[in-house]
């Protein structure tokens, strides 16, 4: 999908590529995506171009947007991020426990990130990074045959080089430490319907907003997770000793709060809201192409952006409150960590 804007002076381009991992290679993705920005993220700053890697719940995104001048080299930057991997260690890390058993976290499980080998990942990587299963999305002063041009060739081994410029050398990240508890942790998690189902996150915005009001001695937020199929609401918190049990109380009485919240005028406003900040995301080149990318990639079609601003005009506070049972029946899962 092509937004032509001959006047401007900034090219977007993205690439997204479908992927699946099995359960044995979950989180083999996440080393896919931090290997492809260490590869050419210093090649990208060369020219005043930014470079993205992004884990979504369908797969890799990669992203580049710089200077229309650049162009060339920019879609050489994305062929060197989705080439096959040259991995000469893994690194894992502990990662959260999944919240939902019928589907595997983007970050893998502590299981399955310690059987990761360089050969998995280059197999994975083998299977998804196909054209069959990439799309991309641009926006800039460009038409389709020069992006058709530049990328046509998108998979393969990395190139020799760039046009015209000397290939960046790759930094390895620095080690992290090992956390350490200090504080006890409690969350909540429900399902929260489909990604093309925009009452999630209206529903995340007016908890997140309610939790704010009144939370002292303790640190609390609502997140929205995002998997292949579903939506997950998460409330998490995080206190010492003598505000623990606050802070638990708080978060499981959370969603009737936010019930009590509901009005036509809050919701309405909340809906609003996102959307003011879907169509301010979506006013440079990088947002627009993520925006539309993110949604076709959920739904398979170019309008999925479009269908959900329209579904979002329809959540009212009537709709709110329906939603809002159905994500109460589902759980919630909680998970706690203590000192």
């Amino acid at each position: 999908m092509l937004f032509s804007n001959p006047g401007a002076s900034v090219t977007a381009l993205r690439v997204s590529v479908l992927l699946d991992e099995e359960a044995h290679e979950a989180g083999a993705a996440r080393l896919l995506q931090a290997h492809a920005l260490q590869r050419v993220r210093s090649a990208a700053s060369s020219v005043g171009a930014v470079v993205t890697a992004t884990r979504t719940p369908w797969g890799i995104a990669y992203t580049v947007v710089g200077p229309q001048t650049h162009f060339e080299y920019m879609a050489w930057i994305l062929r060197q991020a989705v080439s096959e991997p040259n991995l000469d260690r893994v690194l894992a890390e502990r990662l959260w426990s999944q919240i939902s058993p019928s589907e595997s976290r983007l970050d893998g499980s502590h299981a399955s990130l310690q059987q990761i080998t360089p050969g998995s990942v280059r197999q994975l990587w083998a299977r998804t990074h196909r054209p069959d299963r990439m799309t991309v999305v641009a926006s800039g002063p460009v038409t389709v045959d020069p992006i058709i041009a530049a990328l046509k060739d998108l998979v393969g081994s990395a190139d020799a080089g760039p046009p015209q410029r000397a290939d960046a050398r790759a930094v390895p990240p620095p080690d992290r430490g090992r956390p350490q508890v200090l504080r006890r942790w409690y969350g909540e998690a429900f399902l929260a319907g489909d990604p093309t189902d925009p009452h999630a996150e209206v529903l995340a915005l007016m908890a997140g907003r309610s939790l704010r009001q009144g939370s002292q001695g303790y640190e609390a937020g609502v997140e929205l997770w995002e998997l292949d199929r579903t939506r997950i609401l998460a409330v998490t918190g995080a206190a010492y000793g003598r505000n623990a049990s606050a802070m638990t109380a708080r978060i499981r009485g959370l969603l009737e709060e936010t019930r009590a919240a509901i009005t036509p005028e809050a919701a309405a406003g909340a809906a609003a809201g996102i959307r003011f900040q879907l169509l301010a995301d979506a006013r440079t080149p990088d947002g627009l192409v993520n925006l539309v990318g993110r949604h076709m990639d959920a739904t398979g079609t170019p309008t999925g952006a479009l269908d959900y601003l329209r579904r979002l005009d329809q959540v009212t506070a009537s709709s709110l409150e329906t939603f809002l049972a159905t994500v109460e029946s589902s759980g919630p899962v909680s998970a706690e960590l203590r000192p």
